[in-house]
C-alpha cells in the first residue's frame, strides 16, 4: 500500500512541477539580454500510458524523431563501435551486418553514462522497431535480448540488397529519411570521448522516453503463449488504468492480462467489425479511435469513444448482436476479450474464493493467492475488522507488523470507509460481549470449489463459552497492539483511541489478564519513544541534538564550515498552537493564536470578533502576491499550511469582487541583497539542506499521504506536515531564482549559476532528490533560462552537467537512472 501511495504522490508532484501555477512564479524582472544565442531547456514530453500506437504515426514528429535518432545511432556506431555490426551466422544461415538483441541491450548498458535497467534498454530497442529502424532479419515483431536473434539497421539492410529490391512502402520511407541522415554527418565526425558520450546520451535519452510505450505496446501485440511473467505484468498494470475493468477484482485482471487480445485497424474508416444479428464472442474495449452503433431502421444510435466498450452481453448469454459496430475513424485500436477465455478466468477464480455470508448477503470475500495464502478482496468494515482479529492472534509475537500488508493497509486507509470512533466502538463492544458478530447463527461460510459448492454453518466451529471470551479478548488485545505499531503516535494521540485504552486497561484489571496488560501497556510505551511522541518544546530540542550528530558524521572529512546550523524542524500535531496572521481590505490586521485543527470557520469567528464585525456577512480567502484570491470554504483545517508562496490570508466582505491590494512583502524584494553562499562550499550547503529535508520527510505521518491522495477535506484531519514537505520544494525553487535574479552584476549572476549547479550535484550524491529537483527546476526557470549574457559566463562542463540533470526530469525510467 505504502508503495503504491508513493507512486501516486510522485506522478501527483511530477505534474506540479512541470505545469507550476502562475502564483508561484518568481515577480518579473527588467533584467533582459538578447545579444546572444539562447540557452534553450529540453521540453517535458507526454506521458506514455495512453497506448498511442507508433505503426499508426511514423511520419509524425515523434516518429521523425525516432528515425533521425537511429540513424545518429547507427553513424556512431560505424565510426567508433564498428565491431558491434558485423556478419554473422546462425544455423548453417550467414546474414550480414548484423547485431543479435543479447549484442545489443550489453552496448547500451556499458555505453550509457546513466545506468538503466535491461528491461528498459530493451523498450529502447523496441522503440526503434517500432519505427523501422532496425528490423528482425526472420521479420519477427518484437526485440528480444537473445543471442540467436539478429537485427540489422534498415540503412545496412538497403546498402547490402540488390539494386531495385527496395520497393516497400517502409523502404521508401527509410530513402526519405537518409537525406536527412547524411545532412547530419558533419555532426558525427570523430572527436572526444566526451564528445561521443554526449552524443549517445542525447540518443539515448529520446529512446527512454518512448521505451515505456514500446514494450506496453509489445507486450499486447504477442499471443497469449509467448507473454513472459513481465509482459502479464506490464499488460495488468495498464488494466488498472481501464475503466471498463474498474469493477473487476485484481485476480481477474492479473488473469486477463495473460489472454487479452490487442487489435489495430489502420485506414479502415466504414469497416464493421461486427453486424446485427451475428453471434456474440467478444467484449471489445476502445483504445484509440472512435465507432458508431447502427441499429436497424433507426440508422446510427450514438458513438462510442476512447474508454467505452462494447458487446460485454456477449460474455454472459448466447444472444445475438444488439447492434452493428463501424469504424468512424482511420486508425482505431481495441481490447479484445473472448467468451471462453473469460468464463474460464472466473470459474478459476471463484475455484479459489471465499465467501462469507449473512442473511443471503456476502459481507466478506477472500481469495487464494499464489502462496496459497487468502486475502481480502471485499468486504463490510464489521467482517474485516473481525478478520483482522484473526490474523493479528496469528502473528502476535512479530514485531515487524508490514510483513503482513492487510494489517498495514487496513490500519492505514481505514479513515477511508471506517472511522476511528466506530473501530473502537465494535472492539470494545466485542470485548464485553455486546457487540453482536460471530454469534448470529444465520452466519455461513461458502467455500467455492472445482469439484462442489460446499456450505458450512459457521457455528459448527465454536468452542466452550468461557474459552471462546478468553480467546476474543486477547485477540481484541492483540489487535490493539499491532494497531499501535503500525500507527504510532498518530493513533495514541487521537481522543477516541484514548478512551479506548483506558476502557481496556480497566477491564483487563478486572479480568486478571496481567500478562495482556503488560503487553499492551509495553506497545504504548514504545509509541512515546517515537520523535512525534514527544511535546513540542522536547522534540525541537531532541530534533536538534541527533540533526548535530548527524551533522558531524557527515562532515568528519570537510573542512569545515562557518555557516551555522539550520533550525530544527519539529513535527506537528494537531493539537499544536500556531499564530495565524489575517488582514482585512482596509489594511488592518489581527495576530491570534489556534491549534492546526481549528477549521476555518472557527478561524472566521474569532478573526471577525476581533475586527468587530459580523462573521455571516464576511469570508476567509487566500490572496497571492497578483491579488488573485480564492474564498476556503468551511471545514479546512489547518489554514496556515495549505498557502502558497508568498499568499496571505484576508477576511472580505461576503460578495467581494475584483483585485485585493496585495501587501509590500508579497510583490517585491530587495536588488543587490547580501548573500553567504558564495562564501560557503556547495558541499556544506548541499549537506544542510538534505538534514533539513529528512526532519521535514520524518515528521510526515503514513496517514498524511493517505488523505492527500483520498481528499484531505473529507476527513477533516491535518496534513501540515505534509503540506510543509510539498512547499519546502517550492521555497528552495524560488529561492535559486530569486537569489540569481537579483544581482545585477553578469560575472556575480554566473558565479550563482554554478554555485548552484554544484549544491544541486551534491544533493543527489546523498540522495536528497527533494531539494535536487527544486535547484535544477530552479537554475531552467524562464526568469534564468532568459539571461543569455550570462549563461555564456558559465563554463561548458557545469552546463553539459546541468542538461544531464535535465533529462532526469523528463526521463520516463527516472528511478532506474537515479
Amino acid at each position: 500500500m505504502e508503495e503504491g501511495l508513493f507512486k501516486t504522490l510522485r506522478r501527483k508532484l511530477l505534474q506540479q512541477k512541470s505545469s507550476f501555477d502562475n502564483n508561484y512564479l518568481a515577480p518579473p524582472l527588467p533584467i533582459q539580454e538578447y545579444n546572444s544565442i539562447s540557452y534553450s531547456t529540453p521540453k517535458i514530453t507526454r506521458s506514455f500510458h495512453d497506448l498511442r500506437i507508433l505503426e499508426d504515426e511514423p511520419e509524425s514528429a515523434r516518429g521523425g524523431q525516432l528515425v533521425l535518432t537511429g540513424f545518429t545511432l547507427y553513424q556512431l556506431i560505424q565510426e567508433h563501435f564498428p565491431t558491434l555490426i558485423q556478419d554473422k551466422t546462425v544455423h548453417l544461415r550467414t546474414y550480414p551486418l548484423c547485431s543479435s538483441g543479447k549484442e545489443l541491450v550489453d552496448w547500451i548498458i556499458l555505453n550509457a553514462s546513466v545506468p538503466r535497467s535491461r528491461n528498459m534498454v530493451i523498450g529502447m530497442w523496441q522503440a526503434l522497431m517500432d519505427a523501422e529502424v532496425i528490423e528482425n532479419v526472420n521479420g519477427l515483431p518484437q526485440f528480444k535480448d537473445e543471442a540467436q536473434v539478429l537485427y540489422r539497421f534498415t540503412v545496412s539492410a538497403s546498402e547490402c540488397s540488390p539494386r531495385g529490391s527496395l520497393c516497400s512502402t517502409a523502404s521508401l520511407f527509410r530513402r526519405d529519411n537518409m537525406k536527412k541522415v547524411q545532412s547530419m554527418e558533419s555532426l558525427f565526425s570523430t572527436g572526444s570521448t566526451d564528445s561521443i558520450t554526449a552524443q549517445l546520451d542525447e540518443c539515448f535519452d529520446v529512446l527512454e522516453q518512448c521505451a515505456p510505450e514500446s514494450l506496453t505496446y509489445a507486450a499486447f501485440i504477442k499471443s497469449s503463449n509467448e507473454r513472459t511473467e513481465e509482459d502479464i505484468m506490464i499488460i495488468f498494470e495498464e488494466l488498472l488504468h481501464v475503466k471498463a475493468f474498474s469493477q473487476l477484482s485484481h485476480a481477474v485482471k492479473k488473469e486477463l492480462a495473460s489472454c487479452i487480445h490487442f487489435d489495430s485497424y489502420t485506414n479502415k474508416t466504414g469497416h464493421q467489425l461486427f453486424r446485427q444479428g451475428d453471434l456474440g464472442t467478444s467484449w471489445f474495449i476502445i483504445l484509440r479511435g472512435s465507432v458508431n452503433v447502427i441499429v436497424n431502421g433507426k440508422g446510427i444510435v450514438c458513438t462510442l469513444h476512447e474508454g467505452d466498450d462494447f458487446g460485454k452481453l456477449a460474455l454472459v448469454n448466447d444472444a445475438p448482436r444488439a447492434a452493428t459496430i463501424e469504424l468512424c475513424e482511420d486508425h482505431c485500436s481495441f481490447l479484445r476479450i473472448d467468451k471462453d477465455d473469460f468464463n474460464r478466468i472466473l470459474k478459476a477464480v471463484e475455484a479459489n474464493t471465499v465467501r462469507l455470508q449473512e442473511h443471503g448477503r456476502d459481507v466478506l470475500i477472500l481469495e487464494k493467492g499464489r502462496d496459497s495464502e487468502y486475502s481480502v478482496a471485499a468486504g463490510t468494515p464489521e467482517k474485516m475488522l473481525e478478520h483482522l482479529m484473526d490474523v493479528a492472534m496469528k502473528d502476535v509475537a512479530m514485531k515487524d507488523d508490514y510483513d503482513n500488508s492487510f494489517i498495514y493497509e487496513f490500519f492505514l486507509t481505514h479513515a477511508t470507509f471506517i472511522s476511528v470512533e466506530e473501530i473502537c466502538n465494535i472492539l470494545l463492544g466485542t470485548y464485553k460481549g455486546t457487540w453482536l458478530g460471530r454469534g448470529d447463527t444465520d452466519t455461513q461460510i461458502i467455500v467455492v470449489s472445482e469439484d462442489a459448492h460446499e456450505q458450512t454453518d459457521f457455528g459448527s466451529f465454536g468452542r466452550s463459552e468461557k474459552q471462546q471470551q478468553e480467546s476474543t479478548k486477547k485477540k481484541i488485545v492483540n489487535l490493539v497492539i499491532k494497531w499501535i505499531r503500525v500507527m504510532g503516535q498518530s493513533i495514541v494521540t487521537d481522543t477516541h483511541f484514548s478512551k479506548l485504552f483506558k476502557d481496556m486497561t480497566a477491564l483487563l484489571t478486572k479480568d486478571k489478564l496481567n500478562k495482556s496488560l503488560d503487553a499492551l501497556n509495553i506497545a504504548l510505551m514504545d509509541s512515546y519513544l517515537q520523535r512525534r511522541g514527544t511535546p513540542r518544546a522536547e522534540r525541537r530540542d531532541l530534533q536538534h541534538s541527533k540533526q548535530k550528530v548527524f551533522t558531524q558524521t557527515l562532515f568528519r572529512k570537510s573542512t569545515g564550515s562557518a555557516m551555522s546550523y539550520l533550525p530544527p524542524v519539529p513535527g506537528v500535531v494537531a493539537t499544536d498552537k500556531e499564530d495565524v496572521t489575517v488582514y482585512s481590505v482596509d489594511g488592518k490586521k489581527v495576530t491570534i493564536s489556534a491549534t492546526l485543527q481549528t477549521p476555518a470557520e472557527e478561524l472566521l469567528r474569532i478573526v471577525a470578533k476581533d475586527f468587530q464585525q459580523d462573521p455571516i456577512a464576511l469570508d476567509l480567502a487566500e490572496v497571492t502576491s497578483s491579488g488573485e484570491f480564492s474564498i476556503i470554504r468551511s471545514g479546512v483545517v489547518s489554514v496556515p499550511g495549505t498557502l502558497k508562496l508568498n499568499s496571505r490570508l484576508f477576511v472580505l466582505p461576503k460578495g467581494y469582487s475584483g483585485k485585493v491590494r496585495t501587501l509590500p512583502d508579497q510583490d517585491s524584494f530587495p536588488m543587490n541583497g547580501t548573500s553567504r553562499i558564495l562564501l560557503e562550499t556547495a558541499k556544506d550547503i548541499a549537506y544542510h539542506l538534505t538534514l533539513y529535508d529528512f526532519e521535514l520527510l520524518h515528521n510526515v505521518s503514513r496517514t498524511e499521504y493517505v488523505y492527500l491522495v483520498f481528499g484531505r477535506h473529507k476527513f477533516g484531519k491535518i496534513t501540515t506536515n505534509l503540506d510543509t514537505l510539498l512547499r519546502r520544494f517550492n521555497e528552495v525553487q524560488f529561492w535559486v531564482v530569486t537569489e540569481i535574479c537579483r544581482t545585477e552584476d553578469i560575472q556575480t549572476r554566473a558565479r550563482y549559476i554554478c554555485k548552484f549547479i554544484k549544491i544541486a550535484s551534491y544533493c543527489k550524491a546523498c540522495n536528497n532528490l527533494n531539494s535536487f529537483f527544486a535547484i535544477v527546476l530552479g537554475l531552467v526557470n524562464v526568469s534564468v533560462s532568459r539571461l543569455h549574457s550570462t549563461w555564456e559566463k558559465v563554463p561548458g562542463k557545469l552546463k553539459k552537467k546541468l542538461e544531464t540533470f535535465e533529462r532526469l526530469i523528463v526521463s520516463s525510467d527516472c528511478t532506474n537512472s537515479l
